[in-house]
């Protein structure tokens, strides 16, 4: 008697979930709590003679229909649901995609932090006059590990290997004096520095110059006269490509023997001015036709942008 009681209830505590959960979707509900009422004494005489528990009985004797079962699919190794967004941060999701851009709370961005900020500024407003030729310039801070200097080695091997000169030859290490550099030593003087820097500068009338190494010489003296600080580098020069260049590798350290910091706006925009100054020096000014002739062909030109 006990054990039907004991039954009866947990069958109606049972219903009341599934009229709670599922009253919504199927109007079925009075068929099955009678259903279920029915099965009551045969549950219980189970029970009683296969020595369940009633929990037990309604387990293995209970069957779910088909469509009263619904999986929710989730991510695949996904425990828990992804909670919902809040509608505000919805709002600005969109909001920042269509280009809505928040107030600054401060005013300081750390672009002028380091050497060269004063020249960067001018050069990043246009009020630096960087000459009428341009030259196409990009630099990477690359960052060392501490005692692995594997990284370095491999960058050196890669802008010294063959067929990077007119002849054919592997490239040639020259630095501000001497016209070959041993590449071995300059890695071992890298060692301990935090970063490096790797330039590479490639003047749109690169052909016309019979020698890379003079405006690349130049161009590094005028960058130790900007950030006011000796700069330990050397230079490979490229003409395996239709545009010839120069791999410019500079030490991490300054004369200080302390970490050289270059401005961001330096680096972004002050070398370039200055490598267009010394190749309009160099090659002399261009006149005005011979720009917008240059700005056709690259329109023209089939290359990805």
């Amino acid at each position: 008697m006990f054990l039907c009681c004991k039954l009866l209830t947990l069958l109606q505590f049972d219903c009341r979930q599934f009229h709670r959960r599922d009253r919504h979707r199927t109007g079925n509900f009075i068929e099955t709590h009678n259903l279920v009422a029915l099965c009551v004494p045969y549950l219980a005489r189970l029970a009683d003679t296969l020595h369940l528990t009633v929990r037990d009985a309604v387990r293995k004797y209970t069957f779910m229909s088909d469509k009263e079962f619904q999986p929710r699919l989730g991510k695949i190794g996904h425990k828990k649901s992804a909670r919902p967004k809040p509608f505000v941060r919805q709002v600005l999701d969109v909001a920042y995609k269509s280009g809505f851009k928040t107030k600054r709370t401060s005013s300081f961005t750390g672009q002028r932090i380091g050497r060269g900020a004063a020249w960067g500024t001018l050069a990043s407003a246009g009020l630096m006059q960087g000459g009428s030729r341009r030259a196409v310039v990009k630099v990477r801070i690359a960052k060392l590990k501490a005692g692995n200097l594997a990284a370095p080695r491999a960058h050196m091997r890669y802008i010294r290997r063959d067929g990077v000169d007119r002849s054919g030859e592997p490239g040639k290490l020259y630095g501000s004096e001497a016209d070959n550099v041993d590449g071995v030593e300059f890695i071992e003087r890298c060692d301990g520095d935090r970063h490096q820097f790797r330039i590479i500068v490639s003047p749109d009338d690169g052909n016309q110059l019979s020698d890379l190494k003079p405006f690349v010489r130049d161009l590094m003296q005028q960058m130790e006269c900007d950030l006011e600080t000796k700069l330990d580098w050397v230079a490979v020069d490229h003409y395996n490509t239709g545009h010839p260049h120069s791999h410019i590798v500079i030490r991490g350290k300054g004369e200080d023997g302390r970490d050289l910091i270059i401005a961001k706006d330096y680096i972004t925009h002050g070398i370039r001015a200055r490598a267009g100054e010394w190749l309009t020096l160099e090659l002399g000014p261009e006149d005005e036709f011979v720009q917008k002739l240059k700005l056709a062909q690259q329109v023209r030109e089939d290359r990805f942008t």
